[in-house]
């Protein structure tokens, strides 16, 4: 599967804090955002990888070489 279009950093750091199984409220916090920049990133990401969940935009993510750990 080859993913839309590239994430922005700002969406690689919510997929990481995903990654680390932090929840959406905890990663605003970390971020210093509010919980709906969260949401707005998660939906971005999902659109941009043409997945359904996270767990979906992780597994490409890692794939594609977009993510490390």
């Amino acid at each position: 599967m080859q993913y839309k279009h590239s994430l922005s950093s700002y969406e690689k750091e919510c997929l990481l804090f995903a990654a680390d199984d932090k929840g959406i409220k905890e990663t605003a916090h970390l971020l210093g955002i509010s919980a709906g920049s969260v949401k707005k990133r998660r939906s971005s990401i999902l659109e941009k990888t043409g997945c359904r969940t996270l767990v979906g935009a992780l597994a490409v993510a890692i794939k594609e070489k977009i993510i490390s750990f």
